[in-house]
């Protein structure tokens, strides 16, 4: 068993993507390959990172982060920047505002067909100062830069997004990661396609032969499966044992059947990663557990090869020097 110990979870993530990478540089199957995460939540970074990287992968247990209706919803706005003849962009842009339905899209569109600036036409068909017109004057006026023009989009439409969804703080999360991965593009354009043009990510790949693609999956998913090769990323306090459990020491007992199950997925190489930037990074000293705080703290040091990622080159004497990190 590994134990790697990184910094930050973008860290984390990349360092994940690089071994899958070099696991397919040895020929060995994406399909060999499981990453396991305590929620759906904690996989949107290594999400977001397998969608830059081009890496195939279907995720079991959970929605995959572009096929979510908010995301989409933003790179409608984000495609008409880039192309406003993009009719299905339209179709799903006009509708997020109230009063508009179907119908009336279709009227608006073709009446956009043959414009000379589809911001003065849309303000036309819509009025003076609507919503829809400020928001789409704003994303092309930032331009082509993705950073700037994504930045702009979030910001007209998250009020909009907050009424039409549920859960909108945990949804305005996912946009935040859209915003940290557009800095690591120059083109909007690029930016776009791999967000939402390879089919190869998603829930819904066929079961044949070719399509090899790495695993995503929550653990309470995971009963029944197993892979030569499991990761059991974002292993921080608060997940293990979840935070929603401690004070009960028979539900922080059942979070330890839930690590089991995770840690036995593996038939050949398991690997545990996680993160020291965690959001409940103070747990040691306000941790109301009443059994174990963090089930790995007391791992036996001659049980795994740990390692540590951007702190120190000094070798680990023990599991339990990791303590002052979390």
């Amino acid at each position: 068993m590994r134990l790697e110990d990184f910094e930050s979870q973008s860290d984390e993530c990349s360092w994940i993507a690089d071994q899958v990478v070099g696991y397919q540089e040895q020929k060995i199957p994406l399909s060999e390959i499981m990453v396991l995460y305590r929620s759906s939540y904690e996989a949107k970074t290594l999400e977001a990172e397998l969608i830059r990287r081009k890496i195939p992968y279907r995720f079991v247990g959970g929605l995959v982060l572009t096929k979510s209706a908010h995301v989409r919803d933003v790179f409608a706005l984000l495609r008409l920047v880039r192309n406003s003849t993009d009719d299905l962009a339209w179709m799903r842009y006009l509708q997020l505002f109230p009063r508009i339905g179907e119908i009336t899209a279709e009227r608006i569109v073709s009446s956009l067909q043959a414009a000379d600036s589809v911001v003065q036409a849309l303000e036309s068909a819509v009025g003076e100062g609507h919503p829809s017109v400020e928001a789409l004057s704003a994303a092309m006026k930032a331009g082509s830069t993705p950073l700037k023009c994504i930045n702009a989009v979030i910001q007209q439409l998250s009020p909009l997004l907050s009424e039409r969804y549920d859960h909108w703080k945990q949804r305005k999360q996912d946009l935040e990661l859209l915003e940290k991965v557009a800095r690591t593009y120059t083109s909007l354009g690029q930016f776009i396609d791999d967000f939402t043009l390879d089919p190869m990510h998603g829930t819904l790949l066929s079961n044949k032969s070719s399509d090899d693609a790495l695993t995503l999956i929550t653990v309470h998913s995971a009963k029944g499966t197993e892979a030569p090769i499991c990761f059991i990323a974002s292993a921080i306090p608060s997940q293990y044992p979840h935070s929603r459990s401690l004070g009960n020491l028979e539900a922080e007992e059942e979070e330890r059947r839930v690590l089991y199950v995770a840690c036995t997925r593996a038939k050949n190489e398991l690997i545990i990663t996680r993160y020291a930037r965690a959001r409940n990074s103070m747990w040691v000293d306000s941790s109301p557990a009443i059994g174990d705080a963090y089930f790995l703290e007391s791992v036996p040091p001659n049980l795994v090869q740990a390692t540590l990622h951007g702190y120190t080159s000094r070798p680990i004497s023990s599991l339990s020097s990791l303590r002052d990190e979390f």
